[in-house]
Formats: C-alpha cells, sequence, structure tokens
C-alpha cells in the first residue's frame, strides 16, 4: 500500500511540474498564481515607459528565466521595469535581466528612480 501512496504522490509532483506557464512575448501581465517560465530570450525594443513584466496576482508566482535574459530598449532613459512586482510571495530566478531602468521593480505606485545592477 505504501508503494501505491508513494506512486500517486510522484504522479501528483509530475502533473504539477506540468502546469508550469511559457512566457513567450512582451508585455504580460501575471494575474494568477502560478509557475511561468522563459523558453529564449525575449528582447523586446518597442517597451517604453511600461513594465515588460507585470505580476499581480493573489498567490506565489515562480519566474524562471531557465538561463535566458530579459532585454529591454537599453537606449530610452524613460523606459520602466523589467519585472513590476504588485503582489507578495513572487520569485524570479536564473537569468539575467537588462536594459530596463529597473530590472526588478515593487510597489503599487512604481516610480523607477534609478539604474541598479541586478541579475537573477
Amino acid at each position: 500500500m505504501k508503494l501505491h501512496t508513494l506512486a500517486l504522490a510522484l504522479l501528483g509532483a509530475l502533473s504539477a511540474h506540468a502546469a508550469w506557464i511559457p512566457i513567450t512575448s512582451l508585455p504580460v501581465t501575471i494575474t494568477q498564481p502560478g509557475d511561468y517560465y522563459f523558453v529564449s530570450d525575449i528582447y523586446e525594443p518597442t517597451l517604453f515607459q511600461v513594465p515588460a513584466i507585470t505580476v499581480n496576482a493573489p498567490g506565489p508566482v515562480v519566474i524562471d528565466l531557465r538561463g535566458f535574459a530579459l532585454v529591454g530598449p537599453e537606449y530610452n532613459a524613460n523606459n520602466s521595469a523589467g519585472v513590476l512586482i504588485q503582489s507578495n510571495d513572487v520569485t524570479v530566478q536564473n537569468g539575467s535581466i537588462e536594459g530596463f531602468l529597473e530590472q526588478v521593480g515593487a510597489g503599487s505606485f512604481y516610480q523607477p528612480r534609478r539604474r541598479p545592477e541586478f541579475v537573477c
């Protein structure tokens, strides 16, 4: 009986992993808890004063860059955040964010102020 329980637990873990949601284009607003991932580098030269990814979800969110890069319009001094976090329990991991005034910003009244160096 214990082997059957272990098999069901493993099956549940595999099906939970299958729920990863790909991020393939920008801008994107995440409004649901979940696990999100990049499938390639994403370069978006047309983002002006708009975050590439906005997270406003009522629960945990993981954004796994999977070794890829999120690259914004570096030449525009007025561009926004690569990832704007407007909720709790958000993880951004395993990649780099470049070409934004701020790579990651937080808060409901976000105003970019400086250009820190931030690498996930």
